[in-house]
């Protein structure tokens, strides 16, 4: 929403590009509270050192090829200990067991994998041994084992307990996993959207210097651009990273130029998130009726950075809906022309991100109630109601089974991505770990898999969430997994949201606390910025 009150287009700037940075900055500490609960999933298990002493030894384990057991073939398994101690830790065997006996639902699958203390009596088939050789302190000790093809042939398709037991008496320590054995694909889609978005930052517009370094090898954006590269992956962009650059002109890195040529040359399909990937909820629970826009870069940019530079074209529209709407509309604004002669490109321009799929707006992971879902599909974008994507442990079945992937609430179109299957392939993506990320990568195709057999038919959805940072090797690892879980491959939008949708209900209450902290917060900023408009002289934005 565009504030229709007269402030001065500098001014008004100000205002609008604050805002995102803002609750950017906020939306951090929305996702907290989900990574913490993944964290409590994914911890290796710790114990006592065998010294007694205050220090403490870690011990993980986790199977290749993400948990997933193909016919006739052994699986690997990798257990990894840490000597935090001073002590040096003896060579220890390790024994590996599972059970003939599933884990049926998504319950059973987190109570195992959160188990302080991990029942002996659920993994009942011997399937595997080996040993972790002497550990130096402050030193790691690792292992490949093999579970034998024949010892597992025999297994249904189905989730089941993996545990292994390392060490022996007063000193042993347990670590649990899971295995896959996999079933019929079936014939519902699969979709796997990943950001690409900056870290929250206090000003309007990324700097050269920060744009700089994330486009670089091994930066944020150019790690997150890699990971999807020739992949199916459905691209959710932040055009406040984009705009960024074009803003820029001639003195934009070469690095973040590239970058920007690589992502206009992919064929993924690609929505826009909000400017600076706003917090959407907190912005309706301020009380504001429609999501805040950004109306003009112009301050932003500099006439000699334009020198000898011909703008982009407009942004071309997508599916014959746009092409009529656009035929019909109000003329696109040109570019400018500054003193000088330089043509300055227009907003469209600016924050362009490729041909787009449609609207789809993305609230923080539970952050929605059924308020917000009901407002924002209410809106009317391109003379439709865009979509909007929510987290699985928001959503409720009216049919009381699993939720599929497209849905509608109260009329409103939405897309739910699998929570658990998310944030195990978050982890993954934020890992340096290999062990940690193999963890992930399996209980991912865990919950895939029990999607998939609660529903053949019903597409299934899954999303890496807007990580603080992320891994060159786990993001690719988590993109490749997230594109083929369950035995099917990704494919686009459209397949997700063909049929009938299902309908559910939104059961997340009124957001989670810190929105409305965050709504008080923005709030105080919107009328700051009332107050000043009688005065809009300020400082010069600087970028």
């Amino acid at each position: 929403m565009t504030p229709s009150h007269p402030v001065s287009a500098r001014h008004r700037l100000r205002r609008l590009a604050a805002v995102p940075a803002l609750l950017a900055a906020l939306l951090a500490v929305a996702l907290a509270a989900p990574a913490a609960a993944l964290e409590s999933m994914a911890t290796a298990a710790t114990a006592p050192a065998a010294t007694g002493d205050a220090s403490t030894m870690t011990f993980s384990v986790a199977p290749a090829g993400a948990g997933v057991v193909t016919a006739g073939q052994p699986l690997a398994v990798a257990v990894s200990a840490r000597n935090a101690t001073g002590s040096t830790i003896p060579a220890a065997a390790v024994r590996l067991s599972a059970s003939v006996r599933p884990l049926t639902t998504r319950a059973d699958v987190r109570d195992w994998l959160a188990a302080s203390t991990a029942d002996p009596a659920r993994t009942e088939l011997a399937v595997g041994t080996g040993e972790i050789p002497l550990i130096v302190p402050l030193g790691v000790g690792s292992a490949n084992l093999t579970i034998d093809a024949a010892t597992i042939a025999g297994l249904a398709p189905g989730v089941y307990p993996l545990r292994a037991d390392y060490g022996a008496d007063a000193s042993a320590m347990t670590e649990v996993s899971v295995l896959v054995v996999s079933g019929d694909a079936g014939t519902g889609a699969l979709g796997l959207v990943v950001p690409i978005t900056a870290p929250p930052i206090a000003d309007g517009l990324l700097s050269a210097a920060q744009l700089g370094d994330l486009t670089s090898s091994g930066g944020s954006l150019r790690t997150q651009l890699d990971a999807v590269i020739g992949t199916p992956a459905i691209l959710a962009v932040d055009p406040a990273v984009v705009a960024a650059i074009r803003v820029l002109g001639i003195s934009a890195p070469a690095s973040a130029t590239q970058w920007l040529a690589d992502l206009m040359a992919l064929p993924n399909e690609r929505f826009a998130l909000q400017f600076g990937d706003a917090d959407l909820a907190a912005q309706l629970a301020s009380g504001l009726a429609t999501p805040l826009t950004v109306s003009t870069l112009a301050p932003y940019l500099t006439a000699s950075d334009f020198t000898g530079l011909t703008p982009s074209p407009a942004p071309t529209p997508t599916t014959a809906a746009d092409a009529d709407q656009a035929a019909a509309a109000t003329p696109t604004p040109t570019p400018s022309t500054a003193p000088g002669g330089s043509v300055l490109p227009t907003l469209a321009q600016l924050t362009d991100i490729g041909p787009r799929v449609g609207t789809v707006l993305w609230p923080a992971s539970g952050s929605v109630d059924a308020g917000t879902v009901s407002t924002l599909g209410a809106l009317t974008v391109d003379d439709a109601s865009p979509i909007t994507l929510v987290d699985s442990a928001s959503v409720a079945s009216a049919s009381g089974q699993a939720t599929p992937a497209w849905a509608s609430a109260d009329g409103a179109p939405v897309l739910v991505y699998d929570v658990d299957a998310s944030r195990a392939l978050t982890t993954a993506a934020t890992s340096d770990v290999a062990i940690t990320r193999a963890e992930a990568l399996a209980e991912a195709s865990a919950f895939a898999a029990l999607a998939v057999a609660a529903d053949p038919t019903a597409p299934v959805l899954v999303v890496l969430d807007r990580p603080a940072d992320v891994s060159t090797v786990g993001d690719r690892a988590a993109v490749v997994q997230g594109t083929h879980l369950a035995g099917r491959t990704a494919s686009s939008l459209s397949a997700l949201t063909s049929g009938s949708p299902a309908t559910v209900s939104i059961v997340g209450e009124a957001a989670d606390t810190g929105t409305a902290t965050r709504a008080a917060d923005l709030s105080g900023l919107l009328a700051g910025e009332e107050s000043r408009r009688v005065s809009p002289r300020s400082s010069p934005i600087r970028r």
